[in-house]
């Protein structure tokens, strides 16, 4: 039995009903909070609505039974996930909610899964909402279309009626979020309280829908722990992956209406391998279509286009550690692990970082450039542009957890993620220490920040200044947490105005 199976079999089994205005929704009571799983908030994108954009489901009569999960969005096998192909279905688009136990006018966080925008689902064991429940806080976790069936631009290739299908992904998040707007009343959400928040890519994504006029007030603060505002397409790097994806499925572009019938299976092994000749990483991206993402963030922030929205972001400090080998840290890395340069712009300023920090080791110097490259400097440039629009932005630094005897939880992508949501650490409580403290401290910041609160007194008696570019403050949690100011000018100076 996996992990995953077990935390279902023994959950909460006495059932409960929620009416709301497309009908009952029957759920599970648990201890200290109500779960509701596998609401579906759109109707299935399957046949003639493959690469179309998402339709509101209609009411329903009876009661819609909401006490399993729904399925996985359809995507490569990785062990990382654990999904099986039995797991899968192109009819994904569902939510789960967690509220409070009697719940009334509670602030909401609404959450979007990571995975490269190719991979996960949101009924992984991270994203529990049972912890913030019991503390007040009506959680809501959301699936997408992942890969080629949400980020595919198809308008080039079989006409107007797919044009903006590369962003059809966004515009299932941004119809999750209507739904929340309309029906999170009826589970004792308050609408006019609701974060969006999500890790990695599903950071990335909700970032971009703070660019999206048709979802202005529908959210009111965003998280990005490990995200930014830098991984999007223009329209002609979105076409170009979408002739790759042809390409490889059916063998020409002329062939392109032979992907509205192609099985999901063989789409993801086209998916595959455009992404191995797209040549970066991320070949599936939200896109600055002109349409329904404008601009991008980072320029409509500067132009007040959009609004800087509270925000807490930040990143890890040792991030791409997983995805270095040692002994190959001094080649020149593979075009695949950069999102944002080419390789000849990333060794040229990985040359630079050398002259100047002569006595890093090549292992730690690719750590700290690939971190630079991918999260730390993009998490710079969002938070920057956000606290010069007036924004209150609080921004952290995950160094990793120490116990008695030894690490507890490294410093890498999405190791914090467990901690933010009020998951235990996996270590016994003697070698805890001050790393439960700081794990405490962190689920209960995230608490504030939904609730609206200021995080200035969250490190008590230490203050957590507000992020100005003048002092660039942040959190660095960790065993223990402090606050630095611009804690690596260097790499900092370095990497800014390259992306």
């Amino acid at each position: 039995m996996t992990e995953l199976e077990a935390a279902r079999r023994s959950g909460p089994r006495r059932q409960t009903t929620v009416a709301t205005g497309l009908g009952p929704i029957r759920g599970l009571v648990g201890d200290g909070f109500q779960v509701f799983r596998g609401i579906r908030y759109a109707q299935p994108p399957l046949g003639p609505r493959r690469f179309l954009p998402p339709q509101p489901v209609p009411p329903w009569s009876g009661v819609l039974d909401a006490c399993a999960f729904g399925p996985v969005p359809f995507q490569p096998h990785d062990d990382s996930v654990g999904h099986g192909l039995q797991d899968m279905s192109e009819d994904c688009l569902s939510l789960n909610i967690w509220t409070p136990a009697r719940p009334a006018q509670a602030p909401v966080l609404v959450w979007i899964h990571g995975g490269g925008q190719t991979i996960g689902s949101a009924q992984r064991l991270e994203y529990g909402g049972h912890h913030l429940a019991r503390q007040g806080v009506v959680c809501v976790t959301v699936q997408y279309r992942l890969g080629a069936l949400g980020f595919l631009e198809l308008g080039d290739l079989l006409g107007p009626a797919y044009a903006g299908s590369g962003n059809h992904a966004l515009r299932d998040l941004l119809l999750a979020l209507q739904w929340v707007h309309q029906h999170i009343a009826a589970f004792g959400g308050d609408p006019q309280r609701v974060t969006l928040g999500g890790e990695s890519a599903g950071a990335k994504n909700a970032v971009a829908l703070s660019g999206v006029p048709a979802a202005r007030g529908l959210f009111h603060r965003l998280v990005c722990l490990s995200g930014g505002a830098q991984t999007v397409h223009t329209q002609p790097d979105a076409q170009a992956v979408a002739r790759l994806v042809c390409e490889a499925a059916v063998g020409h572009v002329a062939q392109a209406h032979r992907l509205l019938d192609l099985p999901a299976t063989d789409l993801l092994v086209a998916q595959a391998a455009a992404a191995r000749r797209w040549g970066q990483r991320f070949a599936f991206r939200p896109v600055v279509d002109g349409d329904l993402l404008p601009a991008p963030v980072l320029d409509q922030l500067a132009a007040k286009a959009c609004p800087a929205l509270p925000t807490l972001l930040g990143f890890a400090r040792d991030e791409c550690a997983g995805v270095i080998d040692p002994a190959r840290a001094a080649d020149p890395p593979d075009a695949r692990m950069l999102s944002h340069v080419s390789v000849e712009r990333f060794v040229a300023l990985e040359r630079q970082h050398a002259a100047l920090r002569p006595h890093v080791s090549a292992f730690e110097r690719r750590l700290q450039n690939l971190t630079a490259q991918e999260y730390a400097v993009p998490s710079i440039r969002l938070a920057d542009a956000l606290s010069g629009g007036g924004g209150q932005v609080w921004m952290y630094r995950f160094d990793g957890l120490d116990g008695a005897d030894g690490r507890v939880v490294p410093a890498t992508h999405v190791a914090d993620l467990p901690l933010w949501w009020g998951h235990p650490v996996h270590a016994p409580q003697t070698r805890l220490g001050a790393a439960g403290e700081t794990a405490t401290r962190m689920h209960q910041s995230l608490l504030a920040f939904v609730r609206g609160e200021d995080l200035s007194d969250a490190l008590r008696p230490q203050p957590w200044p507000r992020y100005a570019p003048d002092q660039r403050a942040l959190c660095a949690w960790g065993t223990p947490s402090t606050v630095l100011h611009d804690p690596d000018p260097l790499l900092r100076e370095l990497w800014h105005p390259a992306l």
